[in-house]
């Protein structure tokens, strides 16, 4: 019998067994096992409370972690109005969001944790998909809008996930109420103010946008956050509960604040150590579950008698040159060792979790004044920047529609312009710059503060009476618009009235003996504190969730 006739009487022997056990020889689990799926995810980039509501902008993507696989896609889009970028920087500083490069796409669609990948700007109508070659921890950014950045964990292809989607969208549901409800907190909270103008004038002080560092929340180490009102100037901080790991006793609180644009000062409290000993710390990247580079070592919690450690380490990049805390992206964490030769065994660890949020209102939007009184507009925003334009009816801002990316156009000096939430920049990646004298508004010509960033102010007076509105440029069509009524100077002006007080802020949580508006009385400070720390506790509740599925998931120690 030749070779081919049986060749042929074995597949007629095996066409002929029973179709179940064709199958099991057909799909082996070994054939299985060498054919992983590859999965496309799906993250959101920044967000509001409704299509109808854009008045609030998360400045942050959700989830800000995801884990996926070697091979996987994860596909962005927006979920709000306002544009973003999701640029990999490979470790290096971003780039500043008023060049070229921060706005064209770049990179390709695949990204091995190496050079420089970013999707450029993309609108509400766009999105983004990346494929992820090599596993690693990677932290991306959007380069328009400073702290908001996510990390993206890459595991070998094959690794079960932690994970589904519908997990992280819960996640990311939790996340975006909890910032919003940051930002509602500080509307609460704030209290535009009065200062004494020259000559018996009056200075009106406005909120040019609000952002939670006017409400700083931080933590008992149990978690209870409390609500601290903050002058415009105060430091950017967040205070972050660190817990024992592995049944370890050890728990307290870590403090980072920015104390200026480049440094940040780390201060450790931790309950529980052995009483006289050392621990070393680190700040690094990722989370407390995923865990990337480290980034900074940390001077030793140093514990006495009593066995309470304490630390404080002063921090100045400028290479990194930090602009601010981030969303997500950076933990803490303490080992049993000392110095950098004991950093590797973890006994406690806490996650950095901070709102990188703005409110892109004037606060107040509508006010009175008298001819003759000044109206001075502070930024408060560390996310994102604005400004403050006067124009008239023949230079209203258009909102002319441009191309994603397209910076060709050339923006006349002293003009406004913008594409789609964004300044068209020069040939040179020049923003529109102020315009107008700066110090007073005659009524006529265009006036512009030009971009502000967080602590600038801007201020005019106004010598005329009149009805006069005022824009954001760059976020007009989200509503960012304000209105001025300016009385004679014989008129009666009441700065109560208007919603204004006669003391600055108080850096306690107790608010100024000055009488508050209607919409400020005290009454709706237990609501705010309900509402945030019924999203807190959400947003820590799924957290604590997925970390112990996180730990349940991970193979044992060898």
């Amino acid at each position: 019998m030749g070779p081919w006739l049986v060749a042929l009487v074995v597949i007629v022997a095996l066409l002929s067994l029973p179709s179940p056990f064709l199958t099991r020889l057909v799909t082996t689990p070994a054939l299985a096992a060498t054919t992983p799926t590859h999965l496309t995810w799906n993250v959101t980039a920044g967000a509001s409370p409704g299509p109808g509501d854009q008045s609030i902008q998360g400045m942050a993507f959700y989830p800000g972690v995801i884990t996926i696989n070697q091979y996987d896609k994860i596909v962005w889009k927006l979920g709000s109005f306002e544009p973003h970028t999701i640029s990999f920087t490979s470790g290096a500083v971003p780039p500043e969001p008023d060049l070229p490069i921060s706005i064209k796409p770049a990179g390709g669609s695949t990204y091995n944790g190496t050079g420089f990948v970013s999707s450029g700007v993309i609108f509400p109508s766009q999105s983004y998909t990346l494929n992820f070659t090599a596993p690693g921890v990677y932290e991306y950014y959007c380069l328009s809008h400073v702290g908001m950045n996510g990390i993206v964990v890459v595991n070998p292809a094959g690794t079960a996930y932690p994970f589904t989607q519908a997990n992280y969208n819960q996640q990311a549901k939790a996340e975006e109420q909890a910032d919003i409800a940051a930002e509602n907190a500080a509307v609460k909270y704030y209290q535009p103010y009065v200062e004494p103008g020259p000559n018996g004038t009056t200075i009106y002080v406005v909120g040019a946008s609000l952002s939670p560092l006017l409400v700083n929340v931080t933590y008992t180490s149990s978690g209870i956050p409390n609500f601290n009102v903050l002058p415009p100037s105060g430091p950017e901080a967040v205070t972050v509960p660190v817990a024992g790991l592995n049944g370890a006793s050890y728990g307290g609180l870590a403090t980072i604040t920015l104390t200026k644009p480049g440094a940040i000062q780390v201060s450790l409290n931790i309950k529980g150590l052995s009483p006289s000993a050392a621990y070393s710390a680190q700040l690094r990247l990722g989370t407390c579950s995923e865990q990337g580079k480290v980034l900074y070592a940390l001077r030793d919690v140093a514990a006495n008698a009593k066995g309470v450690g304490t630390s404080s380490t002063s921090i100045s990049d400028n290479v990194m040159s930090i602009p601010n805390i981030p969303e997500v992206g950076w933990f803490i964490q303490v080992y049993q060792g000392q110095g950098p030769a004991g950093a590797t065994t973890p006994s406690a660890c806490g996650n950095v979790s901070f709102p990188t949020v703005a409110l892109m209102r004037f606060v107040p939007a509508t006010f009175t004044i008298k001819a003759g009184d000044s109206v001075k507009w502070v930024e408060h925003s560390p996310s994102d920047e604005h400004d403050i334009t006067f124009t008239l009816a023949s230079a209203v801002n258009t909102d002319k529609p441009v191309a994603a990316g397209d910076i060709s156009a050339a923006v006349p000096p002293g003009s406004p312009a913008e594409a789609g939430g964004l300044f068209i920049l020069d040939a040179g990646g020049e923003d529109v710059k102020a315009a107008g004298n700066g110090t007073r508004f005659n009524s006529t010509g265009f006036f512009s503060s030009g971009l502000l960033s967080l602590g600038q102010s801007y201020m005019l007076t106004f010598p005329n009476a009149g009805n006069y509105q005022y824009v954001c440029q760059p976020h007009d069509a989200l509503g960012m618009i304000g209105f001025l009524n300016v009385l004679p100077a014989t008129g009666a002006v009441s700065a109560a009235e208007e919603g204004f007080t006669t003391v600055v802020h108080s850096t306690t949580s107790s608010q100024s003996s000055a009488s508050p508006s209607a919409s400020q009385q005290p009454a709706s400070i237990p609501t705010v504190y309900l509402g945030v720390l019924a999203a807190l506790v959400l947003v820590a509740v799924i957290g604590f969730a997925m970390m112990r599925r996180r730990q349940q998931a991970a193979p044992p120690p060898s």
